[in-house]
């Protein structure tokens, strides 16, 4: 099953259960929150999962009806007109998603996109940056140590004495 199936099916069971669930503004960010996290948790893309958004608001938003009745319940107390009122009701609506879609899906930023592993299990990023580390230090002749070692040296000091020691900026 493609990602965009498995999506799909996600949202028609979300949709399904949530005729049964309370739709009040109070539960409107836990039924988001059961809706992307079951696309999450299912490995669903940004990509895929952020086109669903419209549908799942869609999903969510009152009949006509009874938006309709809950405007008339509550017009003494209100200062606005049928149409504001629908509107208001959708739009906070549609932020409550985006909150809850954006809580399991950050927007990607250079700063949390995976680079490709290109050297093992490294980043080119990763790899220059432990190279740069790695360099600090001094490249030592193995070839010139064998030979001190063979011709006896008595102390660390004495063994060292001589060597080039290429990479530090005071020669220890």
């Amino acid at each position: 099953m493609s990602d965009s199936q498995l999506a799909q099916h996600i949202l028609k069971k979300w949709t399904a259960e949530l005729r049964s669930k309370d739709r009040s503004f109070s539960k409107v960010q836990s039924n988001f929150d059961e809706l992307f996290y079951e696309l999450w948790k299912n490995k669903v893309p940004f990509d895929v999962t952020h086109e669903l958004i419209k549908q799942a608001i869609a999903a969510h938003l009152p009949n006509a009806v009874i938006a309709k009745r809950t405007y008339q319940a509550n017009k003494q107390k209100l200062d606005q007109t049928e149409k504001e009122f629908m509107d208001g009701w959708q739009k906070s609506i549609e932020d409550v998603c985006y909150q809850s879609f954006y809580s399991y899906y950050p927007p990607q930023t250079e700063a949390n996109i995976e680079e490709e592993k290109k050297y093992g299990n490294m980043s080119a990023k990763e790899y220059i940056a432990q190279r740069k580390y790695a360099e600090q230090y001094p490249v030592i002749d193995i070839a010139k140590l064998k030979e001190r070692w063979k011709n006896g040296v008595n102390t660390v000091d004495e063994f060292f004495d001589g060597i080039d020691l290429e990479g530090t900026d005071d020669g220890t």
